[in-house]
């Protein structure tokens, strides 16, 4: 497909295929519209100045015509500056956008040849220098497990460990729990359970996410360096 490209002066050019546009629309859509509502206005003004019903007068005829051609002026002035100025703003703005998708485009391509050459090969298999990213993408989300369990989670499971172990007492002893060794040493049990649970729950689901996070950078890095071209011995050699 042929490349459409704006030869010259892309804000001058496109000023005036705004103009254009912009008086042919106001052929079609503001001549008439300019008409009418000048004319209105110029009945309005003659009925100020003379007096309602207007009566056909030259003086009231000719502010009409001057309303009418005031309007038509107006709607020309509006139509084809609006038109120019939208031109003016595409020409200015299409070298941009135009070398954007260019960029775009180069990124797509070495993204897709990329992904071609890994088609066929696993990417969750073991890459031996590569495999840094799991462990450290494992190690940091333990790590943010472990914070989570330190700023919220402790209390949170010591909490409702807590009031697991007054529930399970009460069964045993009835409500309102004694205050015996045997209910302090369930209720005491139910809280550390619950810190426990609370504390390998964020430690499991962050090394989980950190080791899927890990595979993802992996295979990211593997599409980037395949998208960018090393040099080879032959070119190295060339160059010296």
């Amino acid at each position: 497909m042929k490349r459409v490209t704006i030869k010259g002066q892309p804000g001058k050019t496109g000023f005036l295929w705004g103009a254009g546009v912009g008086f042919i629309a106001f052929l079609f859509l503001g001549a008439l519209r300019g008409i009418v509502y000048g004319g209105f206005w110029g009945l309005v003004i003659a009925g100020y100045l003379f007096g309602t019903p207007v009566e056909p007068t030259l003086m009231n005829k000719a502010i009409v015509a001057l309303g009418m051609m005031l309007g038509v002026g107006a709607s020309f002035v509006f139509f084809t500056g609006a038109g120019a100025l939208l031109g003016l703003g595409f020409g200015i703005l299409y070298p941009l956008c135009e070398k954007l998708i260019q960029q775009v485009n180069r990124v797509y391509r070495r993204t897709r040849g990329a992904l071609r050459e890994l088609k066929g090969s696993n990417p969750i298999a073991p890459f031996s220098e590569e495999d840094s990213f799991v462990r450290r993408g494992r190690a940091a989300g333990a790590v943010l497990g472990a914070a989570g369990f330190a700023a919220g989670g402790l209390v949170t499971g010591v909490l409702y460990g807590g009031a697991g172990g007054l529930i399970f007492a009460s069964s045993f002893y009835g409500a309102p729990v004694p205050q015996a060794l045997l209910p302090k040493l369930m209720v005491g049990a139910g809280m550390l359970l619950g810190a426990l649970s609370v504390g390998a729950f964020l430690l499991v689901v962050g090394a989980v996410l950190g080791t899927l996070a890990g595979y993802g950078l992996r295979v990211a890095h593997r599409v980037v360096s395949r998208m960018v071209k090393r040099p080879t011995p032959v070119e190295i050699t060339h160059s010296r």
